[in-house]
């Protein structure tokens, strides 16, 4: 049963390490399986099944979203100095969306947010970097930057009146 166990673990452990590998390079999900590569892994690890493309997209999707979520969180929770990026855009569906990303100095994206039917007003927009920099802990923050664009500009000038120690920036 223990041996079991540990081969279930083994499992389990080659599937997040393939998942992870899969996500970060940007490979495509049906990778595990195209014949080739069910080859290849039959050859490495003839007892290794690799997960489906449903399971890469849901279970293990999930678990790492999770997994890197906690990482950039315990990495901007220990920072000492941070400082924000706010960009608002159109996707090429033409669906509005903002990315927040924050530097320590090195940029982790900490979040994309589908504005849906918000327009990028700047009242909603400083509620967006508000928000974000109180969860990080805003006697971290020096620097906030958005686009010059007058909405993130005014919003840029709403977050600096709540947090008077902040320079607000507009991208060069």
């Amino acid at each position: 049963a223990t041996d079991l166990m540990n081969l279930v673990l083994f499992q389990e452990s080659l599937n997040q390490s393939l998942a992870k590998a899969i996500f970060v390079s940007g490979a495509p999900l049906s990778m595990t399986e195209h014949p080739l590569w069910m080859d290849f892994f039959r050859k490495l690890r003839p007892s290794y099944i690799p997960p489906s493309r449903y399971r890469i997209a849901s279970t293990y999707l999930d678990s790492q979203y999770v997994e890197m979520q906690n990482d950039i969180t315990s990495q901007l929770k220990d920072s000492k100095t941070l400082h924000l990026q706010c960009d608002g855009w159109s996707n090429i569906r033409n669906e509005s969306i903002i990315n927040i990303v924050i530097s320590k100095p090195e940029p982790l994206f900490v979040e994309f947010i589908s504005t849906k039917d918000n327009r990028h007003n700047a009242t909603y927009l400083a509620e967006l970097i508000i928000k974000t920099i109180e969860k990080y802990g805003p006697e971290k923050f020096l620097v906030v930057i958005g686009d010059n664009a007058a909405n993130m500009q005014s919003a840029l000038n709403i977050v600096k009146e709540k947090f008077p120690k902040f320079i607000p920036l507009g991208c060069l």
